[in-house]
């Protein structure tokens, strides 16, 4: 069976384990997204196994469709119309192949490497730049906005060596190039995408917050302070920077910036400082389980909750405890 064959299952498999987990389910473009890098692997298999027409005219239209799809998944855009016309005009291109033989792979190649920018920009906002994901989350969403970028990026020069190759050799060592890469990084590509995925709560009516112009960056942050203080929003395991801007009635960019600005550190920072110190009063002063205690501050994974504990402790939940000489109660499953 050739190799992206047996990528394309692993895809599907994946596609199959996020349609039925339990919680809340990816939103379309992810699950799309997954679907179309199995079509594409599948093509690609066909392309250069057997030399169907359909395979070798259907690939460049699908693998026009990615990158506008990873870009929908990661900014939220609602404006969808402008990212429908790559596959758009890759269908024009193969339709016209007859009359001119467009150079159809370094178009593709262009069309990676900006979206691949595009994302890159993104992520060098920080986690605060993915305002509809869990905040306990965010770390995790962030390096996936980097995981994704790369792949795209790679996914360009791949459509590069193709056509550099067709030139050389007539495209002689275009199926190893194509399986050898694309496949693997296709796989990551998707995982990374179906971890933002798993990183975003339900969403909530939209509610235009209006700006506060008059609101200074300490006010801002007092603001957020008191609603983690008199409220305990940071208990919220779907808390997210959007829904912080809703109940605080701030513009989520204010938050972001005035958190940036007066703590230095981003919004999830923050909040997962409010969590831990509360992970750290349970963890002395009652017997809960760590699991317990990781669900009642706000966090849903023991590796966000871990990662988190450690940046601000230097140390583990469970080696904090024995230091502080309280006993653990039973660990729940």
């Amino acid at each position: 069976m050739p190799l992206p064959i047996v990528v394309a299952l692993l895809m599907l498999v994946l596609l199959a384990r996020l349609w039925q987990a339990g919680g809340t389910r990816p939103s379309w473009p992810i699950l799309l997204f997954i679907g179309l890098s199995a079509t594409l692997l599948v093509l690609v298999g066909l392309r250069w196994g057997t030399d169907l027409v359909i395979a070798r005219q259907a690939r460049p239209i699908v693998a026009a469709a990615l990158p506008p799809l990873a870009w929908i998944a990661f900014s939220g855009t609602k404006r969808l119309w402008p990212h429908m016309l790559p596959p758009l005009i890759a269908a024009g291109l193969i339709a016209s192949w007859r009359y001119w033989q467009p150079p159809i792979d370094p178009l593709l190649a262009i069309l990676s490497f900006g979206y691949g920018g595009a994302l890159l920009r993104l992520a060098s906002k920080g986690p605060d730049a993915l305002p509809d994901v869990r905040l306990g989350d965010a770390v995790t969403a962030h390096r996936a906005t980097l995981v994704v970028a790369g792949s795209m990026i790679l996914s360009g020069l791949v459509d590069l060596l193709i056509t550099v190759d067709f030139e050389l050799s007539g495209g002689a060592r275009v199926p190893a190039i194509i399986g050898s890469i694309n496949g693997f990084s296709l796989i990551f590509y998707a995982y990374a995408i179906a971890t933002i995925g798993r990183s975003r709560p339900d969403p909530l009516p939209e509610v235009e917050v209006p700006r506060d112009a008059d609101a200074g960056d300490a006010e801002i942050v007092a603001t957020v302070d008191r609603l983690m203080q008199e409220k305990a929003l940071y208990r919220d395991p779907d808390l997210t920077l959007q829904r912080l801007a809703r109940r605080s009635l701030i513009p989520a960019r204010q938050i972001s910036a005035a958190v940036n600005l007066v703590c230095g550190e981003n919004v999830s920072q923050h909040i997962n400082g409010y969590r831990i110190a509360e992970a750290k009063r349970l963890l002395t002063e009652t017997e809960k389980p760590v699991t317990e205690v990781m669900f009642d501050c706000g966090f849903q994974t023991k590796s966000n909750f871990n990662r988190e504990f450690r940046r601000i402790t230097g140390t583990s939940p469970s080696v904090y405890r024995e230091l502080n000489g309280q006993t653990p109660g039973p660990e729940t499953p």
